[in-house]
């Protein structure tokens, strides 16, 4: 049985970030359950199905905090319970969140993956350690959301792992800040991410499965591109569709001596180059999830960042 870690953040940069309220439909498991109290708010299932709409934070706040009102530490408990555990620590450190509107569910999600998980809802099935597939056991998920509702642990991770909405994912940049007791950048390394998802693509031709790769999920790139001392070094990655029977391939590019050598790729509890971070932390949850013993404790809404948001960092200096 392994344990939740909480990652630990410092208090060197107040940022105000625009917030929506949005249902988190990929039902990933909760650090604890919670209660909604009100006529008018509605179920997560009837907005999840579309019958009807998310509460604004006035509803759920009733009226304590305004569509486009601040939260900071002064009255972040107002909506706490709808704050992940790291996020509220981060306010209660100074950052300032501004509220915001609903965003229409086209600008959440692409059309093209709500129509996936339309058209293949009810389809899924799932072998007993978590892998999802179509109708039947050994045909590929053609992707979507695998489980809209899902009663259990373990699809709700087979949402989070096998109904991604990406089908390609390029220049991803990661800044990781190494803080001090005092609350002060030592030291800081960038990387950048590329992803290709080998099956369950929606959008980017092949769609369906990338013929030839049947068996890998995604594959993943990973290069440094600061400090100069570790400029390009970098990492390739193989994820498979069945991470029960292959677990990843690694393999690592050493610019200093031009060689590549073959990584372990599956060290999740290790640290990041001496950070907070372990390399399972992520993306929120990396980890071969049956690996863990999971269980839904129950859904609720969840405030998360607009995609794009049109109040600037307050902090030039980060930019």
């Amino acid at each position: 049985m392994k344990t939740a870690r909480i990652i630990k953040t410092g208090d060197h940069k107040k940022r105000l970030i625009v917030y929506r309220l949005i249902v988190y439909s990929l039902s990933l498991v909760l650090l604890s359950p919670g209660s909604l109290i009100g006529a008018n708010i509605p179920s997560i299932e009837d907005v999840v199905a579309g019958k009807a709409s998310p509460p604004t934070i006035e509803d759920l706040t009733g009226g304590k905090v305004k569509n486009d009102g601040l939260v900071d530490k002064n009255n972040v408990e107002l909506v706490k319970e709808y704050l992940t555990a790291v996020m509220y620590e981060n306010v209660k450190r100074g950052m300032v969140m501004r509220m915001g509107n609903q965003l229409p569910p086209d600008q959440l999600n692409p059309k093209a993956f709500k129509e996936a998980t339309e058209r293949n809802r009810g389809k899924a099935v799932m072998d007993k350690n978590g892998v999802v597939y179509y109708e039947k056991i050994g045909t590929l998920w053609p992707g979507g959301i695998p489980f809209p509702n899902a009663k259990t642990g373990l699809e709700a991770m087979g949402n989070y792992h096998y109904g991604r909405v990406w089908d390609t994912l390029r220049n991803y940049p990661i800044d990781m800040w190494y803080v001090n007791s005092r609350g002060e950048v030592y030291k800081s390394v960038g990387q950048e991410h590329r992803y290709v998802k080998c099956s369950a693509r929606t959008m980017v031709p092949p769609l369906g499965t990338i013929p030839g790769y049947e068996n890998i999920y995604i594959r993943r790139i990973s290069v440094a591109t600061y400090p100069r001392e570790i400029t390009g070094l970098g990492q390739f990655t193989v994820r498979y569709y069945d991470p029960a029977k292959t677990y990843d391939t690694g393999f690592a590019y050493l610019p200093a001596f031009k060689r590549t050598i073959r990584v372990s790729a599956t060290t999740w509890q290790d640290n990041i180059a001496g950070s907070d971070l372990i390399y399972g932390d992520g993306d929120g949850f990396q980890e071969p999830y049956f690996d863990w013993d999971l269980k839904l404790l129950g859904k609720k809404f969840l405030l998360v960042h607009e995609p794009k948001s049109p109040t600037p960092i307050l902090d030039p200096v980060s930019e």
